[in-house]
């Protein structure tokens, strides 16, 4: 049982590094430019994993299976307004004005489910990920 969860981590922690491994390549040898690659950067972020993302729920959600979906969002928008109140406390200690607004967008900004969404696909498969992605 180990050895299969590690041969599964591992190949996923491998194909992440070649992906790495390849884009420094691509960058090092001017094929894709810094420009290139932060269109490249936004168009996942900003489009290819939230389209992923309302995809599997449209296509694999169900009321039924998941009773308590509410959950997820009302302890999302809670852990945004803690931040941001913790966020607002903390500003006097902060001297500059645009350090105080990223700090604000830095602690007011959840950003945890896109690299996990990477992993999990590179890990699971099936039915098993449009579980893990719903």
């Amino acid at each position: 049982m180990f050895l299969e969860h590690f041969k599964i981590t591992t190949l996923a922690m491998a194909q992440i590094f070649i992906l790495g491994a390849l884009g420094y390549i691509l960058v090092k040898k001017n094929i894709l430019s810094h420009t290139g690659l932060d269109a490249l950067s936004r168009l996942v972020i900003q489009i290819v994993f939230p389209a992923l993302i309302i995809t599997q729920l449209l296509h694999n959600f169900s009321f039924t299976l998941y009773p308590n979906w509410w959950i997820f969002p009302v302890i999302s928008i809670l852990i945004t307004a803690v931040s941001l109140a913790l966020g607002i406390l903390l500003l006097k200690f902060i001297k500059l004005k645009n350090n105080k607004l990223q700090f604000l967008s830095l602690v007011g900004f959840q950003n945890s489910g896109y690299l996990p969404l990477a992993l999990a696909a590179a890990i699971f498969s099936g039915q098993d990920l449009s579980n893990i992605f719903i």
